[in-house]
């Protein structure tokens, strides 16, 4: 073996790292270290907060990398799989560890949701309203997000979403975390039967276990179903229906929207979540009654049954009244609506107000119900 290669082997063999030095911890006290996992959680948080999709972590941490002139930010190593990581198994695990241990020793309010998501899995949402120390305010704090049929639990599953069921399932997620059901003062959801029943229901199981506790109805929802209840006569649907999946009608009925010089709008369907869009709706259907009364005359040839009927209430002078009274009253429910869902409250006079104004547009409008059933 030549000098030359000899000495090359020296150098490298002085060049390599032992094994054990692959696996060695990062020094917790380095400043430099703490600072790049310190900008890491701020990342991460900041994603979670603004419900930013993670995947955008794979290039908003190439482009801070890429800051010439800080240390820190050249060395953070941080994309949408360790992003989704922290997020789940250190951000949410201390929030939820400092949640239970207020839960321990703080009275609380509950409050439940539940929905069915897209993959069909039925989730309840638990969140709980407590008087934060911290910041010396009531709060409202993400307890857990739970599916409501645990996966191989046939007997639950056959056995339904009922109060028993989802009563056990919301007690359960607090006694799993040792956290007193006795600490809960409060119950609020929205109004169904098997959540707000007089029996056999979550508020009266609560009621039953919680002696004193305060059952609360979602007063939005409620409200809701107040204006939702009294446009059941309208004709609404069918008029949306006609021309949802028909790209020729739509085409069609911009002719008759330039013949009428009436603005050339979409018709808006009314949603069963988005409960502020009912008043769209009707004022979309007054704005563009006069070029749909022509276009379903024009339609009356086709024979079709859904055509007839909708020509019909269009031509129906009382029905346009409906919507035009519906127009004014709608706004009251509409304002009421947010201003319960608004985070900062008015003063006790302008709640008077508004509350007197639903009193009295709600007379009025089971009045005109009872004038269109006669």
């Amino acid at each position: 073996m030549s000098n030359v290669e000899h000495s090359r082997k020296i150098k490298n063999k002085k060049l390599a790292k032992p094994i054990h030095s692959f696996f060695k911890k990062p020094h917790v006290n380095c400043p430099h270290e703490n600072s790049v996992a310190e900008l890491e959680l701020k990342l991460c948080s900041f994603m979670a907060e603004h419900n930013i999709l993670f995947q955008t972590m794979d290039h908003l941490s190439e482009i801070i990398k890429s800051i010439p002139d800080s240390k820190i930010a050249s060395d953070i190593k941080l994309k949408r799989t360790k992003c989704t990581g922290v997020i789940k198994n250190v951000i949410g695990e201390c929030h939820k560890s400092d949640l239970k241990t207020l839960l321990k020793t703080t009275k609380f309010s509950v409050l439940v949701d539940e929905s069915t998501d897209i993959s069909s899995v039925k989730t309840m949402c638990i969140v709980v309203r407590l008087y934060d120390p911290e910041t010396h305010k009531i709060s409202r704090l993400l307890w857990e997000l739970r599916p409501l049929f645990e996966k191989n639990d046939f007997d639950a599953a056959n056995q339904g979403a009922t109060g028993e069921a989802i009563y056990k399932s919301i007690i359960r997620s607090f006694q799993d975390e040792n956290v007193p059901t006795e600490n809960i003062i409060g119950f609020a959801s929205d109004g169904a039967s098997v959540l707000m029943g007089q029996h056999n229901s979550v508020a009266s199981r609560f009621i039953s276990n919680n002696p004193g506790i305060i059952i609360i109805k979602c007063i939005c929802h409620s409200l809701h179903l107040c204006a939702s209840e009294a446009c059941k006569k309208l004709p609404r649907r069918n008029v949306y229906g006609f021309f949802k999946h028909s790209s020729k009608r739509q085409s069609e009925f911009i002719e008759f929207q330039a013949f009428t010089n009436t603005k050339v709008h979409k018709l808006l369907h009314p949603s069963q979540t988005r409960w502020l869009s009912l008043l769209a709706v009707v004022n979309r259907l007054l704005e563009q009654w006069e070029s749909l009364k022509l276009f379903f005359t024009r339609e009356l040839d086709e024979r079709i049954v859904s055509a007839e009927h909708t020509f019909n209430d269009l031509n129906d002078p009382f029905m346009k009244l409906y919507f035009i009274f519906l127009q004014w009253v709608l706004p009251k429910f509409v304002n009421l609506n947010e201003y319960f869902q608004k985070k900062r409250r008015r003063n006790n006079r302008t709640q008077q107000k508004k509350e007197s104004n639903l009193s009295r547009a709600s007379v009025v409008l089971h009045g005109t119900k009872l004038c269109c059933y006669k």
